[in-house]
Formats: C-alpha cells, structure tokens, sequence
C-alpha cells in the first residue's frame, strides 16, 4: 500500500521525468541524465552523484538509520540509432527511479534501516548490441 499510494502522489513529476521524448544514443544521454539527477536530488532528498565516473553516469543514494540491507537499482537510458527507444530503456530507467522511490518510502513508513543505490547506466547498447 505504501507504494502505490507513493505513486500516485509524485505521479506528475513521475511521468515528467521519462526520457521518452527525447531518445539519446549511447553515452549522448544528456537530457536524462540530467532530468533523472535533478529529479531525484531535489524533489525526492537522494543524494546524487552527477557524472559518475562517465559523463552521462550518475547515482542516487538514500540511507534511512544505520546498517541494514542495500538495494542497488539500475536505469538504463539509451535509445538505438535511427528509431529510439525500441528497447525500452525509457521504461527501464523511469521503473528503476520509481523502485528507488517506493523503496525509499517503504524504509521511512516501516522504520527500516538500509540504503537505495540509484544506477544512471549511459551506453548499455555500446557498439549497437548489448553489453
């Protein structure tokens, strides 16, 4: 229940965060890269991590006490050269922040120690396949 109610609370600046509308080649991931930082550092208390070792890379962290589990998320954002995102890595990316979010509320409403890894990954198709 937390999370859906989590969902239905952020969901106009949810939906406004996909990249959906912008496909961005490998490591050319610009506008989600910063979209998904921004989104989560100031509308959501992560702490982010821009360019993360790649320029389009970025992390997102929130730890709620001390010691517990960690859940590590990925979010692809790539697109395919000439026709977009026909992978998906849009929905991947914005399901990713949206595990990330609803983690991070089910820690607070339950009193849960542990810490949420946000992984903005640039370049997953690399030289047009998968790496």
């Amino acid at each position: 229940m937390v999370i859906i109610v989590l969902l239905f609370r952020i969901n106009p600046s949810y939906a406004h965060a996909s990249s959906k509308d912008h496909p961005e080649q490998k490591f050319e991931e610009k506008y989600a890269h910063d979209t998904y930082t921004a989104f989560m550092d100031s509308k959501h208390g992560f702490t982010v991590t821009k360019s993360h070792h790649l320029e389009t890379a970025g992390v997102a962290t929130y730890t709620h006490g001390q010691g517990g589990r960690v859940l590590g998320i990925n979010s692809e954002m790539d697109a395919l050269p000439g026709i977009g995102h026909a992978c998906g890595h849009n929905l991947i990316g914005i399901s990713g922040v949206a595990v990330a979010l609803a983690a991070k509320a089910a820690m607070e409403r339950l009193n849960n120690d542990g810490k949420v890894v946000l992984l903005g990954t640039p370049g997953w198709l690399w030289q047009d396949r998968a790496v």
